[in-house]
């Protein structure tokens, strides 16, 4: 009776994982990807060859009220997210936040202006009106808002991505408390290959978030060269999932690098934990 509960148990375990599954599963949602492709949409606005016809006028028009409808809802959704954020218990954090907040705040208002401002000058703009539009929207941007954005992105990206481990953490715990119960060697085979992915992807979350740190809030310091744990790409972390262990990381990683190899590892333990369930379901 005691086996059955703890194969139960173990089965539950192993089953209750997807929304962290899908979030290592899931690539960039489609307001993201569009929010990656401002920069060239903008820039096509202001080297596009001029064609003198109402088509086209109104066709950059309204390419132009997407772009700031997309980076009005990248500034107030990446604000709102910060806010949410509760663990800023250090002063430079706490500082770095309040900075983020502020420009994201000012860059709100100024996306709402020049929505304001487009409305007003719509109906009597040339090709040339709105090239000289976006050409200036494109150099404030640039100039002001768009690099404070994307450090509060890429902090969120780590941070969010922590609470991905925590979650396989606990759910390993869970697991191998029922699978040292079990005492079997297939299934302490398979805890010792989760193990490693689990301890991987938080160090890697580690790196990521050391990198965030060394670059944006105390950029003084050196960065650690030649990490040793996963690699930034899919196809050498899936390799290393066949033999179960981590594999070399590039030498030069960014902050999402690392954090796409921390959700790989992610994704490979749970793989493993569905391995041990299945070994479980047929009896061992």
């Amino acid at each position: 009776m005691k086996r059955v509960v703890i194969t139960i148990g173990l089965c539950a375990s192993v089953l209750a994982f997807p929304a962290t599954y899908a979030f290592a599963e899931s690539g960039p949602s489609p307001i993201q990807k569009v929010l990656e492709n401002v920069k060239d949409t903008v820039d096509n606005l202001v080297t596009a060859k001029d064609e003198n016809s109402a088509q086209e006028l109104s066709f950059r028009v309204q390419t132009f009220k997407k772009v700031l409808d997309y980076v009005m809802t990248e500034a107030r959704d990446t604000r709102v997210k910060l806010f949410l954020v509760e663990d800023f218990s250090n002063k430079d954090l706490i500082n770095w936040r309040n900075e983020k907040v502020s420009v994201l705040a000012n860059a709100i208002k100024y996306y709402e202006s020049e929505q304001k401002l487009l409305e007003t000058k719509e109906k009597s703009m040339t090709i040339k009106d709105i090239k000289s539009f976006a050409k200036d929207f494109k150099e404030e941007r640039d100039l002001v808002y768009a690099q404070p954005t994307e450090e509060a992105k890429e902090f969120l990206l780590v941070n969010q991505e922590r609470s991905s481990v925590d979650i396989a953490k606990t759910r390993f715990g869970k697991i191998a408390d029922d699978v040292r119960t079990l005492n079997s060697s297939k299934l302490n085979a398979l805890l010792q290959k989760a193990e490693i992915f689990v301890n991987d992807a938080e160090t890697l979350n580690g790196k990521a978030y050391d990198l965030f740190w060394n670059t944006y809030i105390n950029p003084k310091k050196v960065v650690l060269e030649n990490p040793t744990i996963s690699t930034s790409t899919a196809t050498s972390t899936n390799q290393a999932a066949d033999k179960g262990t981590g594999s070399e990381e590039p030498k030069q990683s960014s902050i999402k690098d690392l954090v796409k190899s921390s959700l790989l590892n992610i994704k490979n333990a749970y793989q493993t934990f569905i391995e041990m369930s299945s070994l479980v379901r047929k009896g061992l």
